[in-house]
């Protein structure tokens, strides 16, 4: 498995929202892992639709919403797809990005833009009473996610979210600002894995 599900020792999880969806890696594992009666798919990219249809095909109880998560709607907004990576996302690349990696093939470009529909995490959760697990893969707008989150953040119990420390994006999520957010709502750090490179 691509997540250290065991290491995580998360009980009861009966319910997901995963923001960022993507293809559905993290959620076609956490739907073989936990004894799921309900979840919730939400990836702004219209082309992962059949990607996640043929990931949930076997499990009901689940939606999957089409939709970028912000922190106040704004009708549509731009996203950027990047070269070199399966990413998106609503911020600009930092075309420097790179030096990170250390070598010129990490070089990341904006290959396509697009406009998505945007939503709140509050008015995409509503319905759900309680959140076992929230899982953010945003690219670097996580915290903007946690921010129209709040009345879901109350009632969620255990988050997992990317961090960017590198800056990928332009005005991405600093490390110290998710971290503020989430302690604001009692959450504490339990994990925390290692730098994944591509």
């Amino acid at each position: 498995m691509m997540f250290p599900y065991e290491e995580w020792a998360l009980r009861d999880v009966k319910t997901l929202i995963d923001v960022g969806a993507a293809s559905g890696v993290f959620l076609k594992e956490a739907l073989s892992v936990y004894p799921l009666k309900r979840w919730l798919a939400i990836e702004m990219l219209k082309e992962h639709r059949a990607e996640l249809l043929e990931v949930v095909s076997p499990f009901a109880a689940g939606e999957i919403k089409i939709v970028a998560v912000v922190d106040r709607p704004v009708g549509n907004a731009v996203y950027r797809k990047c070269s070199n990576l399966d990413s998106s996302s609503l911020l600009e690349l930092n075309p420097e990005s790179y030096l990170h990696f250390g070598y010129e093939q990490a070089k990341m470009t904006t290959v396509d833009s697009g406009m998505a529909e945007t939503r709140t995490l509050d008015e995409l959760a509503m319905g759900f009473e309680q959140v076992d697990l929230l899982k953010l893969d945003v690219q670097g707008a996580e915290s903007r996610v946690l921010r129209g989150g709040e009345i879901t953040l109350s009632h969620t119990r255990y988050v997992v979210t990317e961090v960017l420390v590198w800056q990928h994006y332009f005005d991405q999520s600093p490390p110290g600002g998710i971290d503020h957010i989430l302690s604001g709502y009692g959450f504490q750090e339990a994990w925390r894995g290692n730098e994944i490179r591509s």
